[in-house]
C-alpha cells in the first residue's frame, strides 16, 4: 500500500494480484439453455481512498480490477470449442468517520464475467456467447487494529 500523507487515514492506493473462483451453477435443465460455469485465473487491480476533508470526517474510494487469461469450465456440456474470456470487477465506495479507528462504509459494485465461443461445443445448439453481470450494494464497518 502507497499511503499519501502521514496519517492512517491519508489519501492511500494499493495494487493487488489476486486469484479467484467464481462457479456459477445450474441445475440440470431441458431444453439446455445453460450450462454449469467455473471462471478461474489471476486478477489484477488497484483499489484507492481519499478523505473529502481535512478532519477525515468523510471519505470516497474506488476499486478496479481484470484478470489475466482467465479460462471457463462448462459442464456437463461445452458451448463451443474455444472461448475468449473476459472478468472485470470495479466499484466504489464512500466512509464517514465514526472514531478514531472506526468508519462506516457504503459500497457499489459491478462484476462481469463474459465468453466469446468459437467452434461447435457438445451442446445440441451451440451458442456464440454468454455473460453474467453483477451489480452489489453493501454497508459495513472498517475498525483499524
Amino acid at each position: 500500500m502507497l499511503r499519501l500523507g502521514p496519517y492512517i487515514w491519508s489519501p492511500q492506493i494499493e495494487p493487488f494480484l489476486s486469484y479467484f473462483t467464481y462457479r456459477l451453477y445450474v441445475d440440470s435443465a431441458s431444453p439446455e439453455a445453460f450450462m454449469t460455469s467455473q471462471y478461474t485465473g489471476f486478477k489484477f487491480g488497484l483499489k484507492g481512498s481519499t478523505p473529502l476533508s481535512p478532519d477525515g470526517e468523510w471519505g470516497i474510494g474506488g476499486e478496479f480490477a481484470m484478470a489475466l487469461n482467465p479460462s471457463l469450465r462448462e459442464t456437463p456440456k461445452t458451448s463451443g470449442s474455444d472461448a475468449k474470456n473476459n472478468v472485470v470487477q470495479f466499484g466504489v465506495f464512500g466512509t464517514k468517520k465514526l472514531g478514531e479507528r472506526l468508519k462506516l462504509l457504503m459500497g457499489l459494485d459491478f462484476e462481469m464475467y463474459s465468453s466469446n465461443f468459437t467452434g461447435s461445443g457438445t451442446r445440441a445448439d451451440s451458442s456464440s456467447s454468454a455473460s453474467q453481470k453483477y451489480t452489489t450494494l453493501s454497508g459495513g464497518v472498517n475498525y483499524l487494529f
